[in-house]
């Protein structure tokens, strides 16, 4: 990536402080879960918010961790670069998620890059704080442990996707998924600010595949393709298309 882009004044608003009174993003967010409000309102009034420009970038691969960040309004993707430079989609983070973590994990440096899909904004602490946070607020501890271990099985179910089903059952599953995690309600259903390339990457398929796939879908009226965007007008009907499988997969 180049070297222009990380944190550039072009791309990264200038930081500023975080109001008195800490989002709604922030109260429901499973990072302070179970806090006390006073705890609560110590660790939020910490942290640095910054806004990212539509396509800006936050940081990239092999960069070194210095903050945890949490995505406070908009989407950020995260993507990896193969050793032929081929990048691939690994994740989409929605509101009220950590978009990446310290180092305390033993992992010093970004395994993938970051970049906004819209203008988003996000909240930042040093790593530094983060230890001392977890140090001195146990339930803190568990909540950071806690959200990598659901990091940690989404990881291994999409493995199994990938190993275990069918090319139609991992395109459900996944939009299934993104409509509840990135969803949005719209005049005809939940639109998804997801793209059929982008679709593709996460499910392992061909954009052809996955164009022809979502061609026949939104003939049956089960979903509605638009520029930069899927519309699932029926969740519940999507998914029981493979209902059997999913509940297979989500009882794991």
């Amino acid at each position: 990536m180049d070297e222009s882009m990380r944190f550039s004044p072009s791309y990264l608003e200038q930081p500023s402080e975080v109001p008195a009174d800490p989002p709604e993003v922030l109260r429901s967010s499973a990072l302070f879960a179970g806090l006390s409000e006073s705890i609560f309102s110590r660790i939020a009034s910490s942290s640095t918010r910054r806004t990212i420009a539509r396509y800006g970038s936050l940081f990239a691969q092999k960069e070194e961790i210095r903050d945890l960040v949490l995505l406070e309004s908009g989407n950020i993707k995260h993507t990896q670069a193969g050793p032929n430079g081929e990048e691939v989609l690994l994740r989409i983070c929605a509101p009220g998620e950590i978009v990446a973590g310290p180092g305390f994990s033993g992992v010093s440096r970004h395994r993938y890059s970051a970049r906004a899909i819209d203008e988003s904004t996000v909240l930042s602490w040093r790593s530094e704080d983060i230890r001392n946070y977890m140090q001195l607020h146990p339930r803190f501890a568990i909540n950071v442990n806690q959200i990598l271990s659901t990091r940690l099985r989404e990881l291994e179910a999409r493995i199994r996707e990938f190993t275990s089903e069918e090319a139609t059952t991992r395109v459900a599953l996944l939009l299934v998924r993104l409509s509840k995690q990135l969803g949005r309600a719209a005049d005809e259903g939940i639109r998804i600010a997801i793209t059929q390339d982008e679709i593709a990457q996460m499910a392992g398929l061909s954009m052809f595949t996955v164009s022809r796939m979502l061609s026949r879908w939104s003939d049956r009226g089960l979903v509605l393709t638009r520029r930069q965007a899927i519309i699932v007008p029926d969740v519940r009907r999507l998914a029981r298309r493979h209902e059997t499988k999913i509940a297979h997969h989500e009882a794991r």
